[in-house]
């Protein structure tokens, strides 16, 4: 069941601006580069949509997998997603590699194991040696702010895409820069990644990839 809700946000920054107009453009620009943690998060409210709604939701979601099939997708894909038989994997599958095209050029973040930790080494053999963490709004160095950048252009790009033309471009693609780390509890070595996890909302659904900083 879809449901229309708002999310209201306290997050105490220290800005310096000429006046408070400037204050307020600064202060959502900072909100807005970074992922928001659920802590700032001061209220949630959330109702059911009308039926009018729901019907349009319903509507617009078959016409964007109708349309990404036909386009992108093959003869036998097709016949299947009419006869309500084309597994979900194949379809997201379709949507993906078209809305995420714009960031081709960026390398996609690949899930760390114990082996980026310590090589081929039989020092810490045990996979369970590993803690993983991930953290939000980490430091960035100014190659990686660069990449963040061309992310961000590449999302400015996804949100123009036709397929998403009918929704609010704020809600369409959101990035949330993050930190992966893996720690060995007994030799000590240290992992890390920066990255950038991009998500997309088509046809009711939310596709992701993720980035390397």
């Amino acid at each position: 069941m879809f449901y229309n809700s708002r999310v209201s946000l306290s997050i105490p920054l220290l800005v310096e601006a000429p006046d408070a107009a400037a204050a307020d453009a600064i202060a959502r620009a900072r909100v807005s580069a970074r992922a928001v943690s659920a802590d700032h998060v001061t209220a949630v409210t959330s109702e059911p949509l009308s039926l009018v709604e729901q019907l349009h939701a319903d509507n617009l979601r078959t016409l964007q997998e109708l349309h990404a099939v036909e386009t992108q997708g093959t003869e036998s894909q097709l016949a299947r997603w009419f006869a309500g038989c084309l597994p979900e994997r194949e379809l997201c599958d379709i949507a993906r590699d078209e809305l995420f095209r714009s960031f081709a050029g960026l390398r996609q973040r690949r899930k760390m194991t114990r082996f980026d930790i310590h090589g081929v080494s039989e020092i810490c053999p045990l996979p369970d040696s590993v803690q993983w963490s991930t953290h939000e709004r980490p430091a960035l160095l100014v190659e990686q702010w660069g990449r963040l950048e061309q992310i961000r252009e590449a999302a400015n790009v996804a949100a123009q895409h036709q397929w998403l033309r009918l929704l609010p471009p704020a809600d369409v693609v959101q990035i949330a820069v993050r930190e992966h780390s893996g720690r060995c509890v007994r030799c000590k070595r240290i992992k890390v990644q920066q990255s950038a996890l991009v998500t997309i909302s088509w046809a009711g659904r939310t596709l992701s990839r993720e980035y390397m900083l």
